[in-house]
């Protein structure tokens, strides 16, 4: 009997002994995983900081950028239109394509390069061009919309710039969708 119970002894110490590494396994595999959920928690909290201190440096760049932009920019007065500069703008007019960038420079919408002589052949092959709803001229005019909006412009053939300039803002139309003159009042818009 002796013999008999102690095969029996031995599997049952042999199972205690697997249900203890079993549970100290269980055990192990369980610290793994809280250590695991703290490390991406970690790691979660680290790119949470990260990706702030990204849109941070973004936002400053961009500002900087815009700084940098604004700064470099030549703005130029713009002058009085009325009185003695209107009728000097209509002769300038009738002079043609010269007469047309004589215009526009002397208006101070045109975004030059700071070359006066360079600037005017550009505003002047501009003026040349016509209503070509192609061409951007480097000012707050937005030429296809201006176009699309004014098919009488574009019907005259006239440089829409020109046009407005001459002609449009006078008359109470907008230069570009969403601008608003409060000098004009809306019954004077088309």
């Amino acid at each position: 009997m002796s013999d008999a119970a102690d095969p029996l002894f031995r599997v049952v110490e042999k199972a205690r002994a697997v249900a203890g590494k079993v549970t100290g396994l269980r055990r192990v595999a369980q610290d793994a995983q809280i250590r695991e959920a703290v490390v991406r928690a970690e790691l979660s909290a680290a790119l949470h900081d990260a990706m702030l201190i990204r849109s941070e440096l973004s936002a400053r760049l961009r500002a900087a950028a815009l700084a940098a932009y604004t700064a470099g920019m030549r703005q130029q007065p713009l002058r009085s239109r009325a009185g003695l500069n209107r009728r000097l703008e209509l002769l300038l007019l009738r002079l043609g394509t010269f007469g047309k960038a004589a215009v526009i420079a002397r208006s101070g919408v045109w975004t030059g390069t700071g070359r006066p002589l360079f600037d005017l052949r550009h505003m002047a092959a501009y003026a040349r061009r016509g209503a070509n709803p192609a061409v951007m001229p480097p000012s707050m005019l937005d030429q296809a919309w201006y176009l699309e909006q004014n098919p009488d412009v574009a019907a005259g053939g006239d440089a829409p710039l020109v046009h407005y300039l001459s002609a449009g803002g006078y008359e109470g139309r907008a230069p570009r969708p969403l601008f608003d003159d409060p000098l004009v009042s809306p019954t004077q818009r088309r």
